[in-house]
């Protein structure tokens, strides 16, 4: 099996019809399989181009390249924007069952590439629900360390023999002995004396 996307590759893989008149302009796609069996052999020419139309001409201009289809050893068969030619030494009936096998399956781009209102509405409830439930138990999992810490520290030091609240120096600064207090004088003080 053979891929072609210009004629330079579709001539040095031996394509069967003339890579000039395939009209490489309009970017077709070319593939070329062998076959061998006790049929004999043929080579299968699959041509897809972008548009009907032009595969349809593509295919009027293989009908004038090819000879055997006159004298009926050659198949040809335009589905689409696919053209198959089968050409080759298979009787005339193996060679339409050849051809007749292969369909091409397209993809449409004609629906709305935006999905529906209510879709985008239900999934920004759903992110929205899921933020709420995230922060709910990020909230909760902040209280039980809360309480954890607290409370467990207020109990360890119970097991320890000590009171629950924790001791007066620990919560001062001792600030108080190290200031002098301030000196105001009121407005009959002599700033001399």
């Amino acid at each position: 099996m053979r891929y072609a996307l210009g004629p330079v590759s579709y001539a040095a893989q031996g394509g069967v019809l003339p890579a000039a008149s395939l009209n490489w302009k309009m970017e077709p796609e070319a593939v070329t399989a062998q076959y061998d069996d006790e049929r004999g052999k043929e080579t299968l020419t699959m041509l897809m181009y972008p548009t009907p139309t032009l595969a349809e001409e593509a295919a009027k201009t293989v009908r004038g390249e090819v000879p055997e289809l006159k004298g009926g050893e050659a198949r040809l068969r335009q589905d689409g924007t696919l053209v198959l030619l089968a050409t080759g030494s298979f009787s005339g009936d193996a060679a339409q069952q050849l051809i007749a096998g292969i369909h091409l399956r397209q993809m449409t781009f004609d629906q709305d590439a935006h999905p529906p209102f209510k879709v985008v509405a239900a999934q920004t409830f759903s992110l929205l629900e899921n933020i709420a439930i995230l922060s709910g138990v990020l909230g909760a999992g902040a209280v039980l360390l809360g309480f954890f810490l607290g409370f467990g520290r207020a109990w360890f030091r119970v097991l320890r023999g000590k009171p629950a609240a924790v001791e007066v120096e620990f919560l001062s600064l001792h600030l108080a002995p190290q200031n002098k207090p301030a000196v105001f004088r009121g407005p009959d003080s002599a700033e001399g004396a």
